[in-house]
């Protein structure tokens, strides 16, 4: 796949990606169950919204940011480097880099953006490893004339 173009992805798709991942990298399973998230998440469904993520990215191509978990989870797969170049290329068509930024207010915005865009195409985002912000989000896409003047 060249860099220009992108693969339609839904849930089921990215669902597919992490379960394939997983099994070809079963100690990526065990890092993503080891992280000190303060609560108990399926590794499968946290990969699943980082391939998510990582799409949203490629597909947008602008500035995103994701939750704290989704970040966590995304540095432990990095760490797997040839598993993670493969992904990129050949699911995604051009590596994800992982640029930091220390910007709290650019941050925000561009996880609000992130936030926008995961509705847009994946629909409601998991509570439990996008923040409240997800639901609130959420509830407003629902509500087409709630915000209206």
């Amino acid at each position: 796949m060249k860099d220009t173009e992108t693969k339609k992805v839904d849930k089921r798709t990215s669902e597919i990606w992490a379960m394939n991942l997983l099994e070809s990298n079963p100690i990526l399973f065990k890092k993503l169950k080891d992280l000190p998230l303060g609560q108990d998440v399926d590794p499968h469904e946290l990969l699943t919204e980082v391939v998510k993520f990582m799409y949203l990215v490629s597909a947008f191509h602008v500035k995103l940011t994701p939750s704290l978990m989704v970040d966590l989870a995304w540095h432990e797969f990095i760490l797997f480097t040839k598993a993670y170049e493969r992904f990129c290329r050949i699911e995604l068509g051009s590596f994800i880099h992982h640029t930091p930024d220390d910007n709290n207010a650019a941050n925000n915005k561009n996880y609000l953006k992130t936030i926008q865009r995961y509705i847009s195409l994946f629909g409601e985002p998991p509570v439990n490893i996008w923040g409240e912000l997800s639901r609130k989000e959420w509830r407003d896409s629902q509500c087409g004339s709630c915000n209206s003047n």
